[in-house]
């Protein structure tokens, strides 16, 4: 199977989800499937085996505008793939706003949808819920 893995990205959790990302992605790699990393900070192409090492260092990626996230729904390997793999933490990865770009994108993902996504992040409207 194609898979299109998401990882890194813009918030605080950047590094752990590099780490979880590049150990997500050997392990869909070692089961058989074609696996594509990307950064979810700005649609960058990670290299295979070398996930962390090949991501812009976190103080490059704080200074990129908000705008360069939405390069990722328009990434070749995001429209090539069978199924997008979230490995992202906090912010954006968790929020929803990921996972509605990939729902305009006509992706489908792993993980919960734009509203269990958002609701989630806002703990007293999940604790009222």
């Amino acid at each position: 199977m194609k898979v299109a893995l998401l990882m890194g990205g813009r918030s605080a959790e950047r590094e752990i989800s590099l780490r979880t990302g590049r150990g997500i992605a050997q392990a869909l790699r070692n089961l058989g499937h074609e696996v594509t990393a990307l950064d979810a900070a700005n649609g960058r192409l990670l290299p295979a085996g070398e996930e962390e090492k090949g991501a812009l260092p976190a103080e490059v990626v704080e200074k990129l505008p908000a705008s360069s996230t939405s390069a990722v729904a328009n990434a070749s390997a995001i429209d090539e793939a069978e199924v997008v793999f979230l490995a992202l933490h906090g912010g954006a990865g968790e929020d929803g706003t990921i996972q509605a770009l990939l729902e305009l994108a006509g992706k489908p993902y792993t993980g919960s949808g734009v509203l269990a996504s958002a609701l989630a992040m806002d703990k007293v409207a999940s604790k009222r819920l």
